[in-house]
């Protein structure tokens, strides 16, 4: 996954200059409640990202799973660009990206694309839904999933963002998600 490498690396050199706020951090923890298994996941989500012009942003991020009760991990890195318009009270825009996940010894690469609508409840509160498709490009590794999410963003300071999200994902993985974090811009 060479390729995939290089634009990690390329990402982090865009970010590397943290002088103008157009870059920033997510992190968030997430609890994941299966249909198919008696054991639950918990896992934290990390983004680093810039924006690299009005309304376009390139990002990585990392995605680590643990299933309770096993000592099963799963780990997903991918790289994405998102575009966003803003229209008086109204975003919308859409995420692509592509990934490898790694599981139980084995990885294969993966591409989804999430498009988003947005809406300013006040000057600091915001309503967000999203619908993400993500399939692998292996169509034997079962990896396609349709996931709706439901989030919820306050603006705590110019560079800090508080944020809850409630998802429903379908498809080859079968479970409901409540995700908290924080945005930092820097």
């Amino acid at each position: 996954m060479s390729k995939l490498l290089v634009a990690v690396l390329a990402t982090l050199a865009v970010t590397a200059h943290a002088e103008d706020n157009r870059n920033f951090i997510k992190a968030e923890g997430v609890y994941y409640n299966y249909q198919s298994s008696p054991n639950d996941k918990y896992g934290i989500n990390l983004q680093l990202g810039r924006e690299v012009a009005p309304g376009v942003k390139l990002d990585v991020k990392q995605e680590f799973r643990n299933e309770e009760n096993t000592n099963k991990t799963t780990n997903r890195i991918e790289v994405g660009a998102q575009y966003e318009e803003k229209i008086p009270y109204v975003k919308v825009g859409a995420r692509v990206a592509v990934g490898e996940k790694y599981v139980s010894g084995d990885n294969y690469e993966y591409w989804l694309v999430e498009p988003f609508v947005g809406y300013d409840l006040t000057n600091d509160l915001s309503l967000k839904g999203s619908y993400r498709y993500r399939n692998a490009f292996d169509s034997d590794k079962h990896d396609a999933t349709n996931t709706y999410k439901i989030a919820v963003e306050y603006k705590y300071t110019d560079n800090t963002i508080l944020g809850v999200a409630l998802g429903k994902t379908t498809g080859d993985s079968e479970y409901t998600a409540v995700q908290a974090g924080l945005t930092y811009k820097f």
